[in-house]
């Protein structure tokens, strides 16, 4: 009996939760379902704006005007210094677009033959660094700047890919 009865109280308490608190009506005409929601919508006070939002007129003449703190020749003194270091250093980090790396030798030669007969503009050079073979080809100082010969190397190896790498500096 007194499981019964909270069993019932629970199915009471269930229906009256569910029941719908909002007004529904249902249009006879076009049978769509409507609903107020306006007892929902937050109340707020009009605020008037009391500031105006004139903007004043503005010089239009196009006069030109002459920098007066420079810093080219500074920039270029700074640019003179980091040339140098790299110069002394012969190497600076750049990119190159790596076609190939793996443990077989031949397939390796076979890779930089296709490359050069493919691409005859590129210079390609196999490096062994134990225990894989790398071909790589082309030297660049800027990531854009082997994008062009990437995508014309990516018509005929698939897999190669940007790297970063030194480049040397040819004096």
């Amino acid at each position: 009996m007194r499981n019964s009865l909270i069993v019932l109280f629970g199915f009471v308490l269930l229906a009256f939760g569910c029941a719908s608190k909002v007004a529904t009506s249902v249009s006879s005409g076009s049978g769509k379902y409507s609903e107020d929601l306006s007892v929902w919508r937050p109340e707020t006070a009009e605020v008037t704006d009391s500031v105006k939002t004139t903007t004043p007129e503005r010089n239009r003449t196009n006069q030109y005007v002459e920098a007066r703190y420079a810093i080219t020749d500074q920039v270029d003194t700074v640019l003179d210094s980091i040339y140098e270091q790299n110069l002394s250093k012969g190497a600076v980090d750049g990119y190159t677009i790596q076609v190939y790396s793996g443990i077989k030798r031949e397939d390796a030669l076979n890779i930089k033959k296709n490359l050069s007969q493919s691409l005859p503009d590129l210079e390609s050079d196999i490096q062994y660094r134990q225990p894989n073979f790398r071909v790589r080809t082309g030297k660049y100082f800027t990531r854009l700047e082997a994008q062009k010969d990437y995508l014309a190397v990516k018509r005929y190896f698939p897999n190669a890919i940007v790297i970063p790498d030194r480049v040397s500096i040819d004096r």
